[in-house]
């Protein structure tokens, strides 16, 4: 399997953006791997819905849970909803493994830490989710973060790879 990089997304400097999307369009391949550095503009938490797009589809169900606690679950949405914890003046990391083979449900795992407060004392926290999205004629051909609570800050990043 080689991977390829197939886009990606940077806050350019001294800008903020509430939404950040890689697009590929005509180069979707059956295995996908997301790639995110943000940053959050305030010391809110951040609180994204990731959007797929392709097909028609419009349903994506998941399951997420906060530092290893109960998880929460959905019905039926428009997006996934990923909550990274307090943003404020730290990194958050996000990697998101997606199989997207085109005549079955699209099936998501994301994955992401962050360093929660500065200093040795405090322990960093993750959040882990599992989605898929119902759509069986196509497949992905874009991701779409969008924040619900913050916005990202300069040089916030996100890479999309593929490989069939």
């Amino acid at each position: 399997m080689v991977w390829e990089m197939l886009d990606s997304d940077i806050v350019a400097v001294g800008a903020q953006a509430t939404t950040m999307t890689v697009s590929f369009s005509g180069n979707e391949k059956d295995h996908l791997q997301c790639f995110g550095r943000f940053f959050g503009s305030s010391v809110a938490d951040l609180i994204c819905e990731i959007t797929m797009g392709g097909g028609s589809g419009t349903v994506h169900k998941y399951r997420w849970a906060n530092n290893n606690t109960a998880s929460t679950s959905s019905g039926s949405n428009g997006s996934i909803e990923d909550q990274f914890l307090d943003t404020g003046g730290t990194n958050v990391y996000i990697f998101m493994d997606m199989l997207n083979v085109s005549d079955i449900s699209k099936l998501i795992r994301t994955h992401s830490i962050n360093s929660s407060t500065a200093g040795a004392g405090n322990t960093p926290e993750s959040t882990e989710a599992v989605g898929k999205f119902e759509e069986t004629g196509a497949q992905i051909n874009s991701i779409t973060f969008t924040s619900n609570t913050n916005t990202f800050d300069e040089n916030s990043e996100l890479v999309v790879l593929g490989t069939d």
